[in-house]
């Protein structure tokens, strides 16, 4: 049995790690999926890997610390599918370094991707997920959003 069949997913960070592996469950089990990444590349073999194993996928290039970027996406999903079931907030970008040594960009870069993105996509979504009357986000934290770390303190705030 196919649990997501006629299902459509929109996942984040899907070129590579838990994006990728989520991507190829989702579409195992019967999901169509947009891979929305900022990798290209990756992100169009996440698709390939799919397609081979006779799944449905597109790969939507998003850069999520732009705002534009994440209209463009949003715009890009809702003509693809008109209802979007599962919308899977997984991409991150984390630098570490001592907390006196970030700098202000590395923060505001990773407060856009980790925090502001998901915000963003999750809204400019919305109208597609209430179509699917019956939708899910999810928003992948982090262990360090909760306990904190040293090396990680923009990515920590945000997650």
């Amino acid at each position: 049995m196919q649990r997501l069949q006629g299902k459509n997913a929109v996942i984040t960070g899907a070129a590579s790690g838990v994006g990728r592996a989520t991507s190829l469950l989702f579409a195992r089990q019967g999901a169509a999926v947009a891979c929305v990444d900022i990798d290209a590349q990756m992100g169009e073999e996440t698709v390939a890997m799919i397609s081979a194993e006779g799944g449905d996928a597109t790969f939507i290039e998003t850069d999520l610390a732009d705002p534009a970027s994440i209209c463009a996406m949003a715009k890009a999903c809702t003509n693809w599918r008109d209802a979007i079931h599962v919308l899977f907030n997984n991409a991150a970008v984390a630098e570490r370094a001592e907390f006196e040594d970030i700098t202000l960009e590395d923060w505001n870069q990773q407060v856009a991707v980790n925090l502001t993105a998901p915000f963003l996509c999750s809204q400019q979504l919305l109208p597609a997920l209430k179509a699917a009357n019956g939708a899910t986000i999810i928003h992948h934290g982090s262990i360090d959003g909760v306990l904190g770390n040293p090396t990680l303190v923009a990515y920590s705030a945000a997650k």
